[in-house]
């Protein structure tokens, strides 16, 4: 006998199907559901995830990356070990342009699941930075900021 699926769970999928297609706004739509059904029969694991998607719908689909960024990392406190919210905490990070704390989240999740496409893919989208031009200072150091502002126009002229 197959399982019956319940409200919140078949709504979190239409969710996941918009966000798929790239509508963040109609899939935020779907996850606050989830949630607001969840409330009559509460699965604390389940509640977790849907808000870890609405988190980051919240924040790529509104702007409001400081309430995303909230909900996603209480998301992530209670489920440190579901690449999927690690992922979306690491999302709304860029999103925030916080890319270090992006990237160490993408590299938690990938202790988690190291085959997880979506952490993968969103590590090669990040890309990867070089070396600070001057490697005994602080990337952050003005020298340095400088520099390296320097050397990429210095490259892309040569290309051209």
């Amino acid at each position: 006998m197959p399982r019956r699926t319940t409200a919140p769970e078949r709504s979190f999928e239409r969710g996941l199907r918009a966000l798929a297609a790239g509508e963040t706004l109609e899939a935020l739509a779907y996850f606050e559901a989830s949630m607001r059904l969840d409330e009559k029969t509460p699965n604390p694991a389940r509640r977790t995830r849907y808000a870890s998607y609405y988190g980051y719908c919240l924040a790529a689909a509104l702007g409001r990356t400081r309430e995303g960024l909230s909900i996603c990392r209480k998301a992530a406190q209670s489920e440190f070990f579901t690449p999927d919210i690690l992922l979306n905490l690491a999302r709304v990070h860029i999103l925030a342009g916080k890319r270090k704390e992006a990237y160490e989240t993408l590299m938690q999740g990938l202790r988690v699941d190291p085959e997880h496409s979506g952490l993968r893919a969103e590590v090669l989208k990040m890309g990867l930075r070089r070396r600070p031009v001057i490697p005994f200072l602080e990337r952050s150091h003005p020298l340095n900021r400088i520099a390296g502002k320097l050397a990429v126009s210095g490259s892309q002229r040569r290309k051209k």
